[in-house]
């Protein structure tokens, strides 16, 4: 019961995996991103808090945390169609996907 829980805080606080400094400050030099599969947005938030362009997709098929996409502040719906769409070839972005 006790792992449950910290794995439920986990996975709240950061997703799947946690990022460090060094991680967010290396792809804050590859900006602008472009985020597929971005869950609850946990990454894409703590790369715009560090000052990252950062456009998070996700289509809300597997989140691991019980939130509605509504929820998903900054994550808009989509999947890898989304790297095909004229909004990308205006501005070309760095793919980042997590996992």
């Amino acid at each position: 019961v006790e792992a449950q829980a910290r794995r439920s805080r986990f996975t709240r606080d950061y997703g799947c995996t946690a990022w460090t400094d060094e991680a967010i400050a290396e792809l804050k030099g590859h900006a602008p991103l472009v985020e597929v599969g971005a869950g609850n947005g946990q990454w894409a938030a703590a790369l715009r808090r560090a000052g990252a362009s950062i456009v998070a997709y996700d289509d809300f098929s597997a989140l691991p945390l019980p939130r509605k996409p509504a929820e998903n502040q900054g994550v808009l719906q989509g999947n890898e169609s989304v790297l095909s769409g004229w909004r990308l070839h205006l501005r070309p972005r760095t793919l980042l996907v997590v996992y």
